[in-house]
Parts: structure tokens; C-alpha cells; sequence
């Protein structure tokens, strides 16, 4: 399994190439599944679902740090200088500190399944699909706090002070104040979303078009 570095600032060509190269490659493992890639603590993060493995490739030295992960791996973020993984099966969250120190897991829930996770405005933030929530967990994991949302929830994000969920099951893209926290309200989108991010002031989701059945 390798990590390459790319430079998308090139100018677009005359004939249909990709518009990068390659300006960097790093040796991480023995082949796997990356479930995940994420940026934070001068540092890239890859997640491999088949070993249940977090691989840390130093940005400066280029030097690959394994992390066993106890359960699967189903996604990961980073925030507030911590690796957050998620197992969704068993509805779990545990936290690296990459500087040292025994990882620490939260079970959620015994009877849900999570779908996603985020990091922001200083919580980890975990979708729930089987409740229909969205669950607000402290950085210590110890105070873990339901949100209802929408129907299915798949995705969430967070961005400008506001935290985005995107709910498969109902079409709609949960509004979140992660403050209170409570839903503010849920906004009828024309997919069923299975993603959503936030850009150029704009809040975007993707997924899955209506039926006939279903309009």
C-alpha cells in the first residue's frame, strides 16, 4: 500500500489527462483496504478496514507509524491534535493521541449501528443510523449526548460554527447547533443523501435520485 502526493495547481491541458503528477510516493504496508484519509498534526492518517490497522506518515520525515485498532474500522477523523476512529458495528469511538498513550473507547450504544464521524467545534460528532441520531461526544468520552435528526442518518460534517447531517432515509440534510445542541431544522433535499460537505458557501449533498414511487 503506498501514499503519493499530488499537484493539482497545473494548468489544464489541451487533451483529456489527469490534471495532476505525481510529486511524492511513500511505502505504508502490505496491501489492504483504505477506508479513510485524513490530514491533521502534520501528519496523513489511513485507515485499513482488512487489518484494522490506522497507519500515521509523517509529512516532514516521511516516517509510517502503525496503529492497531481493536474492532473494525469503519471511518475516522481527526481533530484537537487526536486520531477519532469508529467502529460501526459495535457503535463504538476511540481516541489516539499520537504523541503517546493507551488509546481510550467509548461504546456509544449497545443496539446501534453509526455510520460516519466528524471533528468540530470541539466534539467528535457520530451519525446514528439505527436511532435516527446524531450523537455530540466530548473530547474525554465521557459525557456522550443524543441529537435527533433525520431519518437514516449517513453523513455528517461540520463546518462554520454548524454541524450537517445527511439522512438517507427522509431526503433531508439536518441543520444542527452544536452549542445547545439541538436539531434547528431538517431541509428537503432532492436526493437521498449519502454525503455532505461544505463549500464555496454552500452546503452540498450527494446520493441517490428519487423514484417514481417515491417523488
Amino acid at each position: 500500500m503506498f501514499a503519493q502526493s499530488i499537484d493539482s495547481s497545473l494548468d489544464p491541458p489541451t487533451r483529456p489527462i489527469p490534471l495532476v503528477r505525481k510529486v511524492g510516493i511513500a511505502w505504508i504496508g502490505r496491501p489492504g483496504d483504505v477506508v479513510q484519509l485524513e490530514a491533521g498534526g502534520n501528519a496523513l492518517w489511513i485507515g485499513d478496514t482488512i487489518d484494522s490497522k490506522v497507519f500515521r506518515l509523517d509529512l516532514s520525515s516521511r516516517r509510517v507509524t502503525p496503529y492497531q485498532i481493536a474492532g473494525d474500522l469503519d471511518d475516522i477523523a481527526f481533530g484537537d491534535g487526536y486520531l477519532w476512529v469508529m467502529d460501526g458495528v459495535t457503535a463504538s469511538v476511540t481516541r489516539i493521541d499520537p504523541r503517546g498513550g493507551k488509546p481510550k473507547t467509548l461504546s456509544v450504544s449497545q443496539l446501534d449501528t453509526l455510520t460516519s464521524i466528524t471533528f468540530g467545534g470541539g466534539y467528535v460528532w457520530a451519525t446514528d443510523n439505527s436511532a435516527n441520531e446524531v450523537w455530540r461526544i466530548s473530547k474525554d468520552l465521557n459525557s456522550p449526548t443524543p441529537i435527533a435528526v433525520g431519518i437514516a442518518p449517513r453523513d455528517v460534517t461540520y463546518a462554520d460554527g454548524v454541524v450537517w447531517v445527511a439522512n438517507y432515509g427522509d431526503g433531508t440534510v439536518s441543520v444542527v447547533n452544536p452549542r445547545i445542541p439541538s436539531l434547528t431544522r431538517s431541509i428537503p433535499v432532492a436526493v437521498h443523501p449519502r454525503a455532505v460537505a461544505v463549500a464555496d458557501g454552500k452546503v452540498w449533498a450527494v446520493g441517490d435520485a428519487y423514484t417514481i414511487n417515491n417523488e
